[in-house]
């Protein structure tokens, strides 16, 4: 296990996040943050096309090393 904390970001991926996710688990790190969602308030601030439900089994997969967490929209200044 490499001593990194990783976080990778997604946001209606579903055609290729399964390759991306094998390539977290070959880094092997200690730490898995995923962010789900987009910053844009003109869209839904998830996943709409599986890819939030993918992110989740691997978690489900990953448990005490791997978390999802969603994007965090702010007002504009």
């Amino acid at each position: 296990m490499n001593n990194i904390i990783l976080l990778a970001t997604y946001w209606n991926e579903s055609e290729w996040i399964k390759a991306s996710l094998e390539q977290i688990i070959k880094i092997d790190p200690i730490e898995i943050i995923i962010c789900d969602g987009n910053f844009d308030s003109r869209v839904p601030n998830y996943s709409t096309d599986g890819t939030r439900e993918i992110i989740q089994e691997f978690v489900d997969n990953n448990k005490g090393r791997a978390r999802m967490i969603d994007a965090v929209r702010v007002n504009k200044w």
